[in-house]
């Protein structure tokens, strides 16, 4: 008899599921190309114009048709992950019910954690003016839980709506078993980081292998959570000793533009460098994420908004994370949305996000391009003028090298971005290759950094 709970079993399903995805794009497809649904049609069309206005103008009807076939398959895992509107496990394996009070005036002792791999740099940059520093749920029945209240999924589930009177939906009968074992597999942890751990461990057994293309485009990667821990504490050792502020301080605005699966915001929810009763105004004022990959998204935000709730208690009920947008970071500062309709809420978070005007902590893993065969390349191609014009200012304009094309990678860009976007004050904590330590090309790069920033 198999056993429904193994992630081996999870692995074998993933070819069912690459099938019957496949199955639900081509229908989707027929659907949409017949000239009788102009109603779908129409409705179709809306959201694409508004995930380009979102996400960026180089998205494709056929990557959109892809999302709402993820959206179909992977929408039933996470309602049978977390059925019910208060996320009831409490507290992680281990823990109490809050972590320990940290007293901001007392300073930090430095990190002892394991140090990154050595393949990888942490980038650690500081930034500041010299005259100051040294510079059920089984479906809509869960009206209170991630599906019903998520922005994006709402926005998903009104184009499925109508698409759903032609029975898009019988394929998905064949998944039940699988969900069931999903179901079981969670049934009887009640703790965050246990459904955390089946979450990434669903990622790496079955959307990997179930939604191959989309994992290889984009190149996603984990970053160890040694790595994530290290970079908190140090930003914590800075803030400190540089701006005489902490994580949890107020007005102290913390953003994880590239979240991927939303390690960096849980580790810091769970590290205890935000103090208990810091907590709830942080989670909904002054924590913020973005991500571009729909499916990474999901997860990123059922991660943060479960791991804040082991942290407050299931007693205050259901509280969505209010400050994770799906959204191309790049493109944040490229101009106004223009189309918020399907996405209304997605874009209001967006419209907040950019008129914050001080952001003191930036931390992340940004995506990687180079040498890479995956979209990350196609990234490259993707035009973002004011962006790439900042790097045209400088980095490019005081290099020695004549090949400038790699100043445009995706990890530089997000240096730049970054760079600009804290302003005259702020910390840079990121992951990046380590590549612009001493490559020719990037001896602009370190100039600018040297200029730009009281300590790297």
């Amino acid at each position: 008899m198999e056993k429904c709970g193994r992630r081996t079993y999870w692995e074998e399903w993933a070819g069912d599921v690459a099938r019957i995805a496949r199955t639900h794009i081509t229908r989707i497809r027929t659907i949409l190309e017949n000239p009788a649904n102009k109603k779908e049609q129409s409705a179709f069309r809306g959201f694409v114009q508004e995930l380009r206005d979102d996400l960026n103008p180089s998205v494709t009807e056929e990557e959109v048709i892809e999302m709402l076939a993820q959206h179909l398959i992977t929408q039933p895992v996470f309602e049978a992950l977390f059925q019910g509107p208060t996320f009831d496990n409490q507290y992680p394996v281990g823990s109490e019910p809050y972590p320990a009070k940290i007293d901001p005036d007392l300073p930090k002792p430095d990190p002892v954690l394991p140090g990154p791999d050595p393949d990888l740099a942490t980038v650690g940059m500081c930034q500041g003016k010299a005259d100051q520093y040294s510079h059920d749920g089984s479906g809509p029945a869960a009206d209170n839980g991630f599906a019903a209240r998520n922005p994006v999924s709402q926005g998903m589930q009104r184009v499925l709506d109508l698409l759903h009177e032609h029975h898009l939906e019988k394929e998905a009968d064949t998944l039940q078993a699988f969900y069931n074992s999903v179901r079981m597999r969670a049934e009887g942890i009640d703790n965050a980081e246990g459904k955390q751990k089946i979450i990434l461990e669903l990622y790496d057994k079955f959307f990997r292998n179930a939604f191959p293309r989309m994992t290889e485009r984009l190149g996603i990667v984990y970053t160890p959570v040694e790595v994530v821990d290290f970079i908190l504490h140090s930003i914590e050792h800075l803030l400190k000793t540089e701006f005489h502020q902490s994580l949890g301080s107020p007005g102290v605005h913390i953003i994880d533009p590239f979240t991927c699966t939303g390690t960096f915001i849980t580790r810091l929810l769970q590290s205890g460098l935000i103090a208990p009763e810091q907590l709830p105004h942080k989670y909904h004022h002054e924590i913020h994420a973005n991500e571009i990959v729909l499916l990474a998204y999901y997860i990123a935000a059922i991660n943060i908004e479960t791991t804040y709730h082991a942290q407050v208690g299931a007693q205050q009920g259901y509280q969505p994370f209010p400050g994770i947008c799906l959204t191309d970071t790049f493109r944040m500062d490229e101009g106004d949305d223009l189309i918020s309709e399907l996405l209304a809420d997605n874009s209001e978070r967006r419209t907040r996000q950019k008129e914050l005007k001080d952001i003191r902590v930036i931390m992340g893993n940004p995506p990687y391009s180079a040498g890479q065969d995956s979209a990350n390349d196609n990234n490259q191609n993707i035009k973002y003028p004011r962006l790439d014009g900042r790097i045209r200012r400088t980095y490019v304009e005081r290099t020695k090298a004549t090949n400038k094309n790699a100043l445009y990678d995706s990890y530089i860009r997000a240096i730049r971005w970054a760079s600009d976007r804290i302003g005259d004050a702020g910390i840079i904590g990121f992951v990046t290759n380590a590549g612009f330590l001493e490559a020719n090309t990037a001896d602009g790069l370190r100039q600018c950094l040297a200029e730009e920033f009281s300590s790297a």
